[in-house]
C-alpha cells in the first residue's frame, strides 16, 4: 500500500482513486501521523460524498465495514497518542465539507455528517464511556499528555451525546461543575450547545453571569449562541447584542457573535428563508458608516456563495443589491459587493 506524498510539505493537490480498504490500512498502520489522518479524511469526504447523494435520492445513510473498523481500531488503540486520535476521530466541519462538491447541498450535508456521527457512536458503543472515564485527570497540568487527553475526552464526548444524550446531559454537568481550567469548562459548553442536551440554558447562562464583566472571556460564550444549531438562533443573538458587554463598535464583540453565525452556523446562516442573509445585511449597513473595514471582513460568508443551489445564490444577490444600492456605501465594501455581484 503506497503512501503518498508522505513527509512532503508543499501544498499539493493529489487525486488518486484509494479503496476504503486501501484508506483503512493507510489509516491504522502508516507510519507518518499526517497520512494517517489525511487518510481518515479522505475515507470520510469519501463516504459523505456517497451519502449525500444517497440521501438526495431519499435512502439512508451507510458506511462500509472497512470504515467502521477502521475508527474503532483507532480508539481502541492504546499506543496511539490521544491528541492524534482526537484530530482523526473528530470529524470534518460542514463548511469544509461543502468544499468537496461543485452545488453544496447544504441541508444534506448537515444531515449526512450527522448521520455518519451516530453510526460511529453507535459502533463505538460501550468503548465510548469507558473511553472517557479513562481520560479523567486529577489536576491541571500545562504538559502534552494532559493536554492531548482533554482533546480525545472532547472527542469522545461529543460522540457520547449521539449514543445516549441523558447520560451525557448528566457527564457534561458534571464536568462543567466539576472542572478546575478553562478547556474542560467551553468543551461541555460546545457540547451542550452543540447537540442541545437540556443543561445547555443553565449552563450558558451560569456561564455568563459568571464572566459578564470580562468581555475576552465571554467572547466565548457569544461565539456559542452565534454557533446554535436551531432555528431559534436569530431570537437568542439579538438578545445577546443587548447584553452590556456586546457592542457592535467592538470588532472582538462583533466577531465572536455574528462571526460565528455566519461562518460557523451553516445550516441557519443558509436558511432557505433568507432570513441569515438578510440579518447579517443589515448588521453590515449599520457597520457601514461605523467601521466599513470591519464590515469588509464580516460580509465573507455573504460573497462566497459559488457552491451554493440557485435558490440560495438569488436570496444573496438580493441582499447584495440592497447592500449596492446604498448611496454612501463605503470603497471597502462596494468593490467586494460588486465583484460578487458580476459573477
Amino acid at each position: 500500500m503506497v503512501s503518498l506524498l508522505r513527509d512532503f510539505s508543499a501544498p499539493v493537490k493529489l487525486h488518486y482513486d484509494y479503496s476504503d480498504r486501501d484508506l483503512a490500512f493507510l489509516m491504522r498502520h502508516a507510519r507518518n501521523e499526517f497520512a494517517r489522518w489525511d487518510a481518515a479524511q479522505m475515507l470520510i469526504n469519501k463516504a459523505v460524498i456517497a451519502n449525500v447523494a444517497a440521501h438526495q435520492r431519499g435512502q439512508e445513510v451507510t458506511l462500509s465495514a472497512d470504515l467502521l473498523a477502521a475508527f474503532i481500531a483507532i480508539l481502541d488503540d492504546a499506543e496511539l497518542d490521544p491528541a492524534l486520535k482526537a484530530e482523526i476521530l473528530a470529524l470534518p466541519g460542514e463548511a469544509t465539507l461543502a468544499e468537496l462538491f461543485e452545488v453544496a447541498d447544504i441541508d444534506a450535508i448537515h444531515a449526512v455528517r450527522g448521520a455518519i456521527g451516530t453510526a460511529l457512536a453507535q459502533a463505538f458503543g460501550d468503548r465510548l464511556l469507558a473511553s472517557y472515564q479513562s481520560l479523567l485527570l486529577d489536576g491541571y497540568r500545562v504538559v502534552h499528555d494532559d493536554m492531548a487527553k482533554r482533546a480525545l475526552k472532547g472527542v469522545v464526548l461529543g460522540y457520547l451525546a449521539r449514543l445516549d444524550g441523558t447520560l451525557t446531559d448528566r457527564l457534561v454537568r458534571q464536568q462543567y461543575q466539576g472542572a478546575d481550567n478553562m478547556t474542560d469548562i467551553l468543551t461541555a459548553l460546545q457540547i451542550a450547545n452543540q447537540h442541545l442536551l437540556p443543561c445547555r440554558t443553565a449552563l450558558l447562562a451560569d456561564f455568563e453571569g459568571k464572566w459578564a464583566k470580562d468581555g475576552l472571556v465571554l467572547d466565548n460564550w457569544l461565539r456559542l449562541v452565534g454557533a446554535k444549531p436551531a432555528s431559534d438562533v436569530l431570537s437568542e443573538i439579538k438578545q445577546a447584542m443587548a447584553h452590556p458587554t456586546f457592542s457592535i463598535r467592538n470588532p472582538n464583540r462583533l466577531r465572536a457573535l455574528i462571526g460565528s453565525f455566519a461562518m460557523a452556523n451553516q445550516v441557519q446562516f443558509h436558511a432557505r428563508d433568507g432570513a441569515g442573509y438578510r440579518f447579517l445585511t443589515d448588521i453590515l449597513i449599520e457597520l457601514n458608516s461605523i467601521n466599513p473595514q470591519v464590515a469588509s471582513r464580516l460580509i465573507t460568508p455573504l460573497i462566497q456563495f459559488k457552491r451554493l443551489d440557485e435558490g440560495r445564490k438569488s436570496l444573496i444577490r438580493t441582499e447584495l443589491a440592497r447592500l449596492q444600492a446604498l448611496p454612501d456605501l463605503a470603497r471597502d465594501l462596494y468593490e467586494k459587493v460588486a465583484k460578487a455581484l458580476a459573477q
